[in-house]
């Protein structure tokens, strides 16, 4: 009985992986959020960076924009980015405060539909709710509703992202 217990605990227990086989059969997922990590004098890398995605072209764009960045390379198999940069002897350490800031703001982005909603109206003005565009935008939105014709007077709001409009009624 204990030959015919020990041939089956033999027989149904896991492989043994060797440790190369291992690193094969496991795949490292990309997070989803992006991480960097500081890799000594002038280097840093960035982790979690998707294929095509928002964050992805935003961070590339930022880095191309850096006087401070010497090269930068994007592999889109791991979705890192490997940085080379000069700091200069003034500020040590300023270029990853900057890239930490940058990707926590990246982070932090979530996509909003674009929708405008009316939250209250007289005759003669409105009160629009415009959502899915920044600070910037709703302000040169403003503007451009303020041209158009029947239109006395538009104001915005910052941080409530509202707009008023004055309009004649008559029109």
């Amino acid at each position: 009985m204990a030959i015919a217990s020990s041939l089956i605990e033999e027989k149904f227990a896991p492989e043994k992986e060797s440790p190369r086989t291992r690193k094969r059969t496991q795949r490292r997922a990309v997070s989803a959020q992006l991480e960097a990590f500081n890799k000594g004098r002038g280097r840093a890398v960035i982790v979690g960076a998707r294929k095509n995605s928002v964050e992805t072209t935003a961070l590339k764009a930022w880095l191309a924009g850096r006087i401070d960045v010497v090269r930068f390379e994007y592999r889109i198999g791991s979705g890192e980015f490997y940085v080379n940069y000069d700091d200069g002897t003034a500020l040590p350490g300023r270029f990853i405060r900057s890239l930490r800031d940058k990707i926590h703001t990246l982070n932090r982005i979530s996509s909003e539909p674009f929708d405008v909603t009316p939250v209250h109206s007289l005759k003669g003005r409105v009160r629009v709710r415009v959502t899915g565009i920044g600070e910037r935008e709703l302000a040169t939105l403003t503007m451009l509703a303020g041209g158009l014709s029947g239109v006395k007077q538009t104001r915005h709001f910052r941080g409530g992202r509202t707009m008023l409009v004055e309009y004649d009624p008559k029109r």
